[in-house]
C-alpha cells in the first residue's frame, strides 16, 4: 500500500530510496512496525518452550533453524496487558540483533509489509514515546487513516535481563 500524501504524478518521480520497507504488526488494536531490512523471518503459530525464572516478558525460547531464539512478548514488554485482550499471541517476527544473536518479539498477529514514504515517518511525540521503554520508538508513519510506530526491536536486546537470558540459555 502506496501512502498518498503526493499526487499520482508526485509518486512516479519518487524512487526506491524515498521507500522504507516494514513488517506492520498489531498488538491489541495498535499497529506497529519494524524495518525489514532487521527482520529474519515471520514465523505462525511456533511451539514456545517455556524458561524458568526469566524476566517476566521473556514468553520462552523456539527452535529456529537449528539455533535457540529467546522469544520477547511485546505486550507484556510494553505493558498492554492491562487492556483488554483481544486475540491470542500468534505470530514471531525473527529480527537480526547485534552480534549475531537473533530473537523473536511475540506479537498479535502480522497485517503485512508495507513500504512507507520516509518522509511521513514522523519523529515520536512525548506522549507516544513515554508511553513505551525508553528508546525503543524511532518515529511515527502518518497513513491516511491510521498510526504506525516504528520501533527499533534491536533496543530489546541491550536490556540487562535478556542479555542475561541469553547467557543462561548458552550455559544449558
Amino acid at each position: 500500500m502506496v501512502n498518498k500524501p503526493f499526487s499520482k504524478e508526485e509518486q512516479k518521480e519518487l524512487s526506491y530510496e524515498d521507500y522504507d520497507t516494514f513488517i506492520v504488526f498489531k498488538l491489541n488494536d495498535e499497529e506497529f512496525g519494524v524495518n525489514v531490512a532487521q527482520s529474519l523471518r515471520v514465523v505462525r503459530e511456533k511451539e514456545i518452550t517455556l524458561l524458568p525464572n526469566s524476566p517476566f516478558y521473556i514468553e520462552g525460547v523456539v527452535s529456529y533453524k537449528g539455533k535457540v531464539i529467546v522469544v520477547v512478548n511485546l505486550k507484556k514488554q510494553f505493558d498492554f496487558l492491562n487492556k483488554e485482550v483481544t486475540k491470542e499471541l500468534k505470530d514471531i517476527i525473527i529480527i537480526e540483533g547485534l552480534e549475531n544473536e537473533n530473537f523473536g518479539l511475540l506479537v498479535d498477529e502480522v497485517s503485512g509489509i508495507e513500504r512507507i514514504l520516509k518522509s511521513v515517518v514522523k519523529p515520536p511525540s512525548g506522549a507516544i514515546s513515554t508511553k513505551l521503554p525508553k528508546g525503543f520508538v524511532e518515529g511515527v508513519a502518518l497513513l491516511e487513516k491510521r498510526l504506525v510506530i516504528i520501533i527499533d526491536p534491536v533496543k530489546i536486546t541491550m536490556q540487562k535481563e535478556l542479555k542475561k537470558t541469553k547467557e543462561e540459555k548458552q550455559v544449558k
